[in-house]
């Protein structure tokens, strides 16, 4: 196993102000884009700090979660919300090469 360097902490000043930001961003948009845009600033200060944490352990650039991933992904009935999206054709397409 390979030992990482700890976790550098960010000062707690430039924290705390990414958190000030989220709540002033709750008042003008929803919960959602603002956990996004939270997320996505707190990645890139540990990182500035921390590059380690910028890639997966196979060497990838690490994503911060998007919109997309808040999303549904299936119906109440538990099928596959881009099943719905196909057209008759696609679907038999589908179906048949599965």
């Amino acid at each position: 196993m390979v030992a990482r360097t700890p976790i550098q902490l960010p000062p707690l000043e430039r924290r705390e102000r990414i958190l000030e930001q989220y709540y002033k961003n709750l008042e003008t948009m929803d919960y959602i884009d603002a956990h996004v845009i939270y997320e996505h600033n707190m990645h890139k200060l540990y990182v500035a700090y921390n590059p380690w944490l910028a890639k997966t352990p196979d060497g990838r650039p690490r994503r911060t979660r998007t919109r997309k991933d808040f999303m549904p992904k299936t119906d109440k009935f538990g099928t596959p919300l881009h099943l719905l999206k196909m057209t008759d054709q696609e679907f038999e397409e589908y179906v048949n090469n599965s």
